[in-house]
């Protein structure tokens, strides 16, 4: 898929799904918001995303994903708070549907 038309395709996922986005932008922001200040820069990027996504901004708020390093967010286990980690499961599949991360592929020994 070019990146153009997957540009197009983030759009539309975010236009049609545009409140559930919402809602899981919001509760992630939430979750990091509530260990610290450790996580500001991913709490400042979802903020972006959640400001965008609510003005219908959708190539904004693609854009502000696309440039949010979420993968360290991504990687990380936050095993204390369940939510937490559950909102980035979702995140994380959103992202692999969307190609925005790699999907994880073994090699064969």
């Amino acid at each position: 898929m070019t990146n153009s038309a997957n540009n197009q395709r983030i759009e539309e996922n975010f236009h049609t799904f545009s409140e559930k986005y919402i809602e899981l932008f919001a509760d992630i922001k939430k979750g990091l918001e509530a260990m610290g200040s450790f996580h500001i820069e991913h709490i400042n990027a979802l903020q972006s995303i959640i400001k965008a996504l609510e003005a219908t901004n959708y190539s904004k708020a693609r854009e502000y994903l696309t440039n949010a390093d979420m993968s360290s967010l991504l990687e990380e286990s936050f095993e204390n708070n369940l939510k937490l980690n559950s909102d980035l499961d979702s995140l994380r599949i959103r992202m692999t549907n969307l190609n925005l991360l790699e999907t994880e592929l073994s090699n064969p020994a």
